[in-house]
């Protein structure tokens, strides 16, 4: 009987088994780099809002932009962003670039595409005394993925879970 060329069943068995133990190995080390580069990526998104910002107050003789309604935001602030008004990379908000105007008179204006809602950072608007000033409207909506206090000029994520950069921040600190 002529020898046959290819692979036993054990053999092919061993090697499935083997990669598999190097993706159960990996794959944790990917998700980690994929969440602190989704985190480096806010980041910068962050200083590029806030940089446009900057600019608009040294034309508007540092006045910040005192509007109170998100497409207003965004209009006054998309000529100085090279590429559009950006999306956030992280949260319940994920790829979406909606943003809650909040002031520190405690009041929250309304935004044009969700209904308004209490700020995560706790720096930028009262602490909310009860769970009911703490739970979301119940219309399905995700919170805004931005904040930004038309007070102080603070603009932040609108998100209060840890960082993968630095599991003792929050997004909300940045």
């Amino acid at each position: 009987m002529p020898k046959r060329a290819g692979f036993s069943l054990f053999e092919l068995v061993i090697v499935i088994f083997v990669i598999g133990i190097l993706m159960a190995v990996a794959m944790p080390r990917y998700l980690s780099h994929v969440a602190q580069t989704n985190d480096q990526m806010t980041l910068l998104k962050l200083m590029q809002v806030r940089d446009a910002i900057d600019r608009y107050q040294t034309e508007h003789d540092r006045q910040l932009p005192q509007i109170t309604t998100e497409a207003g935001f965004k209009a006054a602030i998309e000529p100085y962003l090279r590429d559009g008004f950006p999306t956030i990379d992280i949260g319940p908000a994920k790829d979406l670039s909606t943003i809650e105007i909040v002031s520190n008179s405690g009041s929250t204006p309304s935004v044009d595409s969700a209904p308004a809602m209490i700020s995560v950072s706790t720096e930028l608007s009262a602490a909310p005394s009860t769970d009911a000033e703490l739970a979301t409207p119940d219309t399905g909506s995700v919170q805004a993925a931005w904040s930004y206090n038309k007070d102080t000029g603070e603009f932040r994520a609108n998100y209060s879970a840890a960082t993968a950069l630095d599991p003792t921040t929050t997004y909300d600190q940045w």
